[in-house]
């Protein structure tokens, strides 16, 4: 899907070629792939895009579509920003988009149109993202409203869920990678790297501090979370 917009990078000197800096302001076109990413064609090339810490449906998932048209309608016809963390794999940019002041990562895990990636957004921000999406689940937003919502990283795993009740599989698909895991006999949680994190009884798992503090759990006084 090719959309045309207006083009703001704001590249790091790391992930720069030179003539990438006279790309600002220019007349640019999208090409939207998939919710998370999309190919940025503009008048000295083009560049992928793989929006950080985040992940949104696979092709054939459930949402797939809406991620995407989300995606499309986001930034069509307006001037996005660019602001890169890293490199991926395929040599894609990965970062930050925004249009208008606003951040299309979060607005689609405010939209549950995408999970936050546990295994790769270890920003401080994302401690707020992972409050959005526990919210979005709440309210059924999206994806949410299916009754088995299964990660897209687990799909692209062919990882398929054997337990039908979509709390439990929530927690046990996204356990492995919880930033916080609570001891569920003292009552205390820790922060992935603790000593204590994996403890025979942190079996609890949460996805933001707030929601650790707000089950009634205290932080450990080893890790500080």
């Amino acid at each position: 899907m090719k959309i045309q917009t207006r083009i703001g990078l704001l590249i790091f000197l790391l992930f720069l070629i030179p003539s990438l800096c006279r790309g600002w302001g220019e007349k640019g076109r999208v090409e939207v792939k998939d919710g998370d990413s999309f190919i940025l064609h503009y008048q000295f090339g083009e560049i992928g895009v793989r929006l950080y810490g985040i992940d949104a449906p696979e092709w054939k998932q459930d949402f797939h579509d809406e991620a995407k048209e989300f995606t499309t309608s986001f930034l069509s016809g307006k001037e996005l920003k660019i602001e890169p963390v890293d490199r991926d794999q395929y040599g894609r940019t990965v970062g930050m988009v925004s249009v208008g002041g606003r951040l299309l990562n979060e607005e689609l895990v405010k939209a549950g149109l995408a999970w936050v990636y546990p295994q790769y957004c270890r920003k401080p921000f994302c401690e707020k993202w992972f409050d959005l999406q526990e919210e979005a689940r709440r309210n059924k937003r999206g994806l949410w409203a299916s009754k088995n919502p299964i990660p897209p990283w687990e799909y692209r795993h062919e990882e398929k869920p054997a337990a039908s009740n979509p709390e439990s599989d929530h927690k046990s698909l996204l356990g492995a990678f919880a930033p916080y895991h609570g001891n569920t006999s003292t009552r205390i949680f820790h922060k992935r790297g603790c000593p204590h994190y994996n403890c025979k009884q942190c079996t609890a798992r949460f996805w933001s501090r707030n929601a650790a503090l707000r089950e009634g759990y205290s932080p450990c006084k080893i890790c500080k979370p």
